[in-house]
């Protein structure tokens, strides 16, 4: 499946941290998928809200958004339309957990890098 370029925008917005953008337009996607795709979306427009209850310091919005996220990306992993899903929930789980710890919020962009979609490897996508 090659990525449309309405996904590559939401891609954008959730590499620079704009993650209600992010939300925005992959719900645009969600809104027309296919049967195949649509818990796809949906996990990922899930992932990126979490990614913003975090940031605003919703520890139980986040969190629970984030299990739901995963729950629904479980069928694509390791890896789905050319991307590593492993590494973007490990990552994204990094980053909320250290932006929930209140000591240091602050210092999370200087420390962790922000959650990033990767490109999957030959070995995912068999």
């Amino acid at each position: 499946m090659e990525p449309s370029e309405l996904f590559l925008q939401g891609v954008e917005h959730f590499h620079r941290g704009d993650y209600f953008e992010a939300h925005e337009v992959w719900e645009e996607l969600w809104r027309e998928a296919t049967v195949e795709t649509r818990a796809y979306y949906k996990g990922l427009i899930q992932l990126a809200v979490a990614l913003l209850h975090a940031e605003r310091g919703n520890r139980q919005g986040a969190e629970r958004l984030f299990h739901s996220a995963s729950r629904l990306l479980e069928p694509y992993r390791p890896a789905y339309a050319g991307y590593d899903l492993d590494t973007l929930l490990r990552e994204s789980q990094q980053w909320l957990q250290n932006l929930l710890q209140p000591d240091n919020r602050s210092a999370i962009p200087a420390v962790v890098r922000r959650p990033r979609f990767s490109p999957a490897t030959e070995t995912q996508k068999q």
